[in-house]
């Protein structure tokens, strides 16, 4: 598994964008997804435990549906989202 943070983008609808930042070698691993289809975006973050069979990154999916990006490109974006009023999920749950 790649060593450094990974970074991608993907195209939703009319130029807007979700992106990835995966840190798969965190413990656990990590990936935070920014979800900007709605009014106030959504910061996602979801935790692996890769004990459990089936819970694994698919580092196949990225490279096939999304983007690599820079970290200059996913800090803007993520900056952009977090400007003004925005939602975090973890692991699916909202956190108020």
């Amino acid at each position: 598994m790649n060593n450094q943070d990974q970074y991608f983008r993907k195209l939703q609808r009319d130029g807007i964008y979700h992106y990835a930042h995966l840190m798969a070698n965190g413990t656990p691993p990590v990936c935070e997804v920014i979800n900007s289809l709605n009014a106030d975006p959504v910061i996602e973050h979801r935790e692996y435990d890769l004990s459990k069979p089936g819970d694994r990154i698919d580092l196949k999916a990225f490279s096939e549906d999304w983007d690599p990006i820079s970290v200059v490109e996913y800090k803007k974006a993520f900056g952009e989202a977090t400007s003004g009023d925005f939602k975090v999920y973890i692991d699916g749950k909202s956190q108020v």
